[in-house]
């Protein structure tokens, strides 16, 4: 028996359940890490089956969602409370265009590092508006 094709926009998502899911597992693991901060290990077992279950399913998350997860301990990433931010210029000279964004996990002390100085005006592909 064939599938009836929902009338509609067109737009519909793919395996809209497991973003669902994954939603859901970042939710929980926001509160946990915000509200309850004695809970941290609970909240880091939720972002590691986040992780897995991306991985299984194979479902394409956001890169704001990856870069809030610290990729060695899994715990959630927020500004002031689990993260220290800074910009970090290591030429000698200081150049502008040689900056780079340093995120330290204040769990484990891994750094993510983004260079910003090199072309201030980029934007990831999911941000970028299609204009017609």
């Amino acid at each position: 028996m064939a599938k009836k094709k929902e009338k509609g926009n067109g737009k519909s998502v793919a395996n809209i359940d497991n973003y669902a899911r994954l939603s859901h597992l970042y939710q929980i693991s926001n509160q946990l890490t915000t509200s309850h901060p004695g809970l941290g290990v609970l909240a880091r077992g939720y972002n590691r089956n986040l992780d897995l279950i991306a991985k299984k399913t194979v479902t394409k998350v956001s890169p704001h969602l990856k870069r809030s997860i610290c990729k060695k301990c899994n715990t959630l990433l927020i500004p002031g409370l689990t993260v220290t931010i800074y910009i970090e210029n290591l030429s000698r000279e200081k150049l502008q265009h040689c900056d780079v964004l340093v995120n330290k996990c204040s769990n484990c002390g891994e750094c993510k590092r983004f260079p910003v100085g090199k072309n201030r005006d980029y934007q990831l592909f999911v941000d970028r508006t299609i204009t017609k």
